[in-house]
């Protein structure tokens, strides 16, 4: 199974945003991938015992890559006009087809994640190919930890303190847990385990 760590953004001193690595990290879907402290993770995937994911993270945290397990590749920051997209095919992966559209990052039987222009992968799409596009999660301010128990500031509205307080902090875990892949989930009375957000 696997299970990341989601972050949150990486503000830089006066309020700018700190550059960051665009990461594939790899491993087997039988283990627990960890993404470091801080990593947003942009897509989770996998195909048979393979197990991939794309994550960002400050470049001054790269080091912490390297106490990884698991092969660690640095990709290029899609340039304008490309993105990553996950394609999926039904009738087998055509790495031929696919480097004529773009540049293959990753790719097994029936799935590949590839760089490339819109219009290329909506090319793809009109063949008979599944296109998901792959983005980057929003910036937004470190979350404060769920349990964390606050005074109420002036003027907080006691309607919204008093839902904050309903959360459980472990049923949210394992909510996490079941759509990130790392608990196997029932649908339709059949054990599954979700690996991408194209499920």
């Amino acid at each position: 199974m696997a299970a990341f760590f989601f972050g949150s953004t990486f503000p830089a001193q006066g309020g700018e945003e700190a550059p960051e690595l665009l990461v594939l990290l790899e491993g087997k879907a039988s283990e627990r991938i960890e993404a470091p402290e801080g990593a947003r993770v942009w897509e989770l995937f996998g195909e048979g015992d393979r197990l991939a994911a794309v994550v960002s993270l400050p470049v001054s945290a790269r080091h912490l890559l390297d106490q990884s397990d698991y092969k660690v590749r640095t990709l290029d920051q899609p340039p304008p006009g490309e993105e990553l997209f996950l394609v999926t095919s039904p009738r087998g992966t055509d790495l031929s087809r696919l480097l004529g559209s773009g540049e293959v990052i990753w790719a097994d039987t029936h799935l590949a994640l590839v760089r490339t222009s819109q219009e290329s992968a909506d090319r793809l799409a009109g063949e008979g190919m599944e296109i998901v596009a792959v983005l980057p999660p929003p910036r937004r301010s470190p979350p404060c930890a769920l349990n964390k128990i606050h005074d109420d500031p002036p003027g907080e509205d006691p309607v919204i303190r008093g839902i904050i307080d309903e959360i459980d902090q472990d049923a949210f875990y394992w909510m996490i847990g079941n759509l990130s892949g790392e608990n196997p989930v029932t649908i339709d009375g059949s054990p599954y385990t979700i690996l991408t957000r194209n499920s």
